[in-house]
């Protein structure tokens, strides 16, 4: 492809090195460089990825100056704040599962409960280029505040309930697309675990998880696929009063 021909063409070392200071300097990964060993207790640090070579309806025009890994990085901090409140304070959903002899469409929302933007505590290192699959990876760091700190031990020492889902979501849709899966993955969770002790549909079920692990997403048949584990926390199960 003519990216994957222009990335051929500029590897030298010289170029090379100016694209990813660059790229350094665009994402604001000066701010605190650890390795992977030596990231404090006090910062949550998990890797992300997002293809270069994108899907062709992703790819806009570049202006004078501007690097081919401009886009990505873009996506990688449109991701980012997304799987912070999914791992710090978690999301809140509201499923109703379809019923086709009541006439009910299925339902499925979801919101964090605080919302989480890029600021001063969030920085990338280890920014890098996987040359095979044209993929642009990094380490989010994030300084978690007392407050973050102790809600996520909180989660870890309670005995709230794991579960474990799946979903996808179109390659098309760039980082609006893996979010969209963890979405799905989150509601696949929750359905599954639902019919291990609901005998029947329930009109709804509402609650709050937390992820628990780093995120996990690949590509899969033109689609961005995550499998991710979640803490839950029940809030309300309305089932119905007749049928």
């Amino acid at each position: 492809m003519k990216l994957q021909s222009n990335l051929t063409k500029k590897n030298s070392p010289f170029f090379f090195l100016l694209r990813l200071l660059y790229l350094l300097l665009f994402l604001g990964s000066f701010s605190a460089l650890y390795s992977q060993n030596e990231a404090s207790y006090d910062v949550l640090r998990f890797p992300l990825w997002f293809p270069v070579d994108n899907v062709p309806s992703l790819q806009k025009p570049l202006g004078k100056g501007d690097s081919i890994y401009t886009q990505a990085a873009e996506e990688l901090k449109n991701l980012t704040p997304f799987m912070l409140e999914g791992l710090i304070y978690g999301w809140k959903f509201t499923y109703t599962p379809s019923d086709k002899l009541r006439g009910v469409n299925e339902f499925f929302s979801v919101e964090a409960v605080a919302p989480i933007v890029s600021d001063e505590r969030l920085s990338f290192t280890n920014v890098h280029l996987i040359t095979e699959g044209a993929k642009l990876e990094c380490w989010a760091e994030y300084r978690l505040s007392p407050d973050m700190i102790h809600r996520r031990e909180r989660y870890k020492t309670s005995t709230y309930r794991s579960i474990h889902g799946q979903g996808e979501a179109p390659m098309i849709d760039g980082s609006e697309g893996i979010k969209e899966a963890c979405r799905q993955a989150l509601k696949d969770a929750v359905r599954s675990y639902a019919r291990t002790f609901i005998k029947n549909k329930p009109k709804e079920i509402s609650g709050t998880v937390l992820l628990t692990d780093l995120p996990r997403y690949y590509i899969k048949s033109g689609k961005y696929r995550t499998d991710l584990d979640f803490f839950l926390i029940l809030s309300k199960i309305e089932e119905y009063t007749q049928f």
